[in-house]
């Protein structure tokens, strides 16, 4: 049976309608439309406000568009009582995710370390990754590889500043669609 699956983006930093517009539809046709098929019957990314309530279904995930500054501050993985210090002045770090976090993982991408729309699009579907891996400290997606031996770009730890995702970051992220995870709905 083919499921429905939605990439939720909560935008803590307020972005523009426009902004918002544009960033869901660089992660639809870069991201998203790739992964219809077999046991995926529609994938779609959605960019909503910090407050807006959400109808999250059984294969989704979400991750929080945020800022990170001093002390951690602006992170969503702080303010639900972790501890982002691995992100903390380390300006190559994108983003974080805490996958067995009490409520729920968070994936969280940092606004002010990214310096495009298709590299904000590229980090979050990283994020997303880490989720649906529902990884701690293993990271073994970034070592995952395609079905054909080609290493993955986008779900790597170095990415290289890729912007799209190769055939082996698309095999590898659909696989885990069917994960089911424990999601947060709404900011902490």
């Amino acid at each position: 049976m083919a499921n429905p699956f939605t990439l939720w983006v909560f935008d803590n930093v307020d972005l523009t309608d426009v902004k918002r517009e544009d960033l869901s539809n660089l992660l639809n046709v870069n991201f998203m439309a790739k992964l219809v098929g077999g046991t995926v019957s529609a994938a779609t990314a959605r960019v909503v406000g910090r407050d807006e309530a959400i109808l999250a279904r059984k294969f989704d995930v979400v991750v929080f568009l945020t800022i990170i500054g001093f002390r951690g501050s602006g992170s969503v993985i702080k303010k639900a009582g972790g501890d982002p210090q691995e992100a903390m002045g380390k300006e190559n770090i994108k983003g974080l995710t805490e996958a067995d976090r009490a409520g729920g993982g968070i994936g969280e991408v940092y606004w002010n370390r990214i310096d495009t729309l298709s590299g904000t699009a590229a980090a979050i579907f990283h994020e997303a990754g880490h989720l649906k891996f529902r990884e701690t400290k293993k990271n073994h997606m970034h070592d995952s590889v395609g079905s054909d031996g080609t290493k993955v770009l986008i779900l790597a730890k170095e990415t290289k500043n890729a912007r799209l995702p190769n055939a082996a970051d698309i095999e590898v992220f659909k696989a885990q669609i069917p994960n089911v995870i424990k999601l947060r709905t709404r900011l902490p």
